[in-house]
């Protein structure tokens, strides 16, 4: 999905790319394979374990162009002090479309749990969206088919951020 949505978002990965994702392999991977070597970008992982995983994927993929910084998406100032033409949110969900392949995930996960997950994914998307400049794309991935994570969370974010309008809403099985 992410390749569908840069290509969608027609970005330009020279004027600033900026990523917070807690699913460093899938979404390095994917920059390693779509962007021009020359793109530096800053990524930032929000926490220790996903830190490690991030290092260990770039250093795999060499991406040397990739500045990687652990701090949560609410510090995210503490490492970008500009705003960036794009940033790319994939914070931590319930990863429902893991069901596929692990079906018990389901039953470790109550409502209360997952009613964080929405509200900290919601507050992700809010906090990041300060960073982008005017004209800029926030992209927002999530690996979960659960709705009220992905299209209840943009469509709340939208009402609350009139300067931002949604150019794509997709969900990929």
């Amino acid at each position: 999905c992410l390749h569908y949505a840069l290509d969608q978002a027609e970005i330009d990965p020279f004027r600033g790319l900026f990523v917070y994702s807690e699913y460093p392999s899938f979404i390095l991977n994917e920059i390693k394979t779509r962007l021009p070597e020359a793109v530096q970008f800053d990524f930032i992982a929000g926490n220790f374990l996903t830190m490690q995983d991030a290092r260990r994927n770039a250093n795999y993929l060499k991406l040397h162009n990739a500045h990687l910084y652990e701090c949560a998406y609410t510090s995210t100032i503490t490492v970008l002090s500009n705003k960036v033409n794009t940033i790319i949110a994939m914070p931590n969900c319930s990863n429902f479309a893991a069901l596929q392949t692990n079906p018990e995930q389901f039953l470790y996960l109550d409502q209360t749990q997952l009613d964080t997950l929405i509200e900290n994914e919601y507050n992700c998307l809010d906090e990041l969206s300060k960073f982008v400049e005017p004209g800029g794309k926030l992209i927002y991935l999530l690996p979960t088919v659960n709705n009220k994570e992905g299209h209840f969370n943009v469509n709340k974010f939208l009402k609350e951020h009139e300067n931002f309008e949604c150019l794509d809403q997709k969900q990929f099985f």
